[in-house]
């Protein structure tokens, strides 16, 4: 959708004559428009998504006032890179968080070794309180990635059992 309210919708491999039922509306601000999307369910997925579950997206839009194309998320030039893709959190920021959180239990169940699971149930606690305290709000998003990342590395090291661990990280432009 443009900000004259034109717009295009491609269903990636369906073949031609796909005709979307979205709806779209456009609102003009000075040095920017707002286009706002409403899609019908069965057009993106086959059965209904639980809440707390994520999907990836991105938007393109190309054009001489685009400067040629830009998207929404940054996928260098390759625009069919669906693991650069933004993320759509589902239900909610505070489905998804519980979801993680979930999980992140199971692993601290999972540990092999009482030491193991006590060192792994001391790692989790702060993990769980700052989740239930800040799990429902967009702007603690950011902070609660950063704590589930460190989260994830002290279940890895507490899994080798003190033996060395290198992480890797890959810069990503």
């Amino acid at each position: 959708v443009n900000a004259a309210g034109l717009s295009a919708a491609l269903r990636h491999g369906g073949g031609g004559g796909f005709k979307s039922k979205a709806r779209m509306t456009v609102r003009e601000r000075e040095n920017a428009f707002v286009a706002e999307f409403a899609m019908p369910r069965e057009e993106v997925f086959a059965d209904m998504p639980r809440a707390g579950s994520t999907f990836s997206v991105n938007f393109a839009r190309t054009g001489d006032t685009a400067g040629g194309i830009s998207t929404w998320a940054k996928v260098g030039t390759n625009l069919n890179s669906p693991s650069r893709f933004g993320k759509v959190l589902w239900g909610g920021v505070k489905p998804y968080f519980d979801a993680r959180l979930e999980k992140s239990a199971a692993v601290v169940r999972s540990l092999k070794t009482p030491a193991a699971r006590a060192a792994g149930q001391k790692a989790f606690a702060p993990l769980a309180a700052a989740v239930r305290s800040h799990g429902a709000g967009v702007e603690s998003f950011a902070s609660l990635e950063r704590l589930f990342a460190a989260f994830d590395q002290a279940v890895s090291a507490i899994s080798l059992g003190g033996r060395p661990l290198v992480v890797y990280t890959p810069r990503t432009p």
